[in-house]
């Protein structure tokens, strides 16, 4: 029986014989290969091993020059970061100064209209019956009126409005 056996499989084969003469499972479930195909030899190993050195230098060749690309933008970036911050910085002072110069316009503008209006004419006595879209007609008579020519030259209508009536009683007079 053992001579079929050897048949099979190749004289290398790491099949073993007990002593009864069963072959293990072992041997069994995989077949043996020629030593012609991977000849192993000492300088294999030591070859494979020159090999896997010099590919995972050039592994740490590639992870070097990307570590040195990221660090490179980086600091590039860092860069930048730091631009804007000043750049901000100096858009928020030119923010406040802007700010403190609005709040300027809009007092000078409040008082410019107090006083514009304390320099309005008030007319009293119209008739209920003129409406307020006859006014500029009624007051440009007015004036041509009250005033030559050569005064009304610097005088203008730039608005007109209609006050609602006042109470009786009230003595308070305004200028006409």
């Amino acid at each position: 029986m053992a001579p079929q056996m050897e048949s099979r499989y190749n004289s290398s084969s790491e099949a073993s014989v007990s002593e009864e003469g069963d072959y293990g499972e072992r041997a069994m479930s995989r077949p043996t290969h020629s030593p012609a195909k991977h000849p192993i030899t000492e300088e294999t190993p030591r070859d494979m091993l020159g090999e896997l050195r010099r590919n995972i230098a050039a592994d740490i060749g590639k992870f070097r020059e990307e570590i040195s690309s990221v660090s490179a933008r980086l600091q590039n970036t860092e860069l930048n970061a730091a631009a804007q911050d000043t750049r901000l910085g100096t858009v928020e002072q030119q923010l406040l100064a802007l700010q403190k110069v609005q709040r300027e316009h809009q007092e000078s503008m409040a008082v410019l209209e107090d006083k514009r209006r304390w320099k309005n004419i008030k007319v009293r006595g119209l008739p209920d019956a003129v409406e307020t879209d006859e006014l500029p007609h009624l007051f440009r008579r007015m004036f041509s009126t009250l005033f030559t020519a050569r005064q009304a030259k610097g005088m203008s209508l730039d608005s007109w409005y209609r006050i609602s009536r006042q109470q009786t009683g009230i003595t308070e007079g305004g200028r006409m």
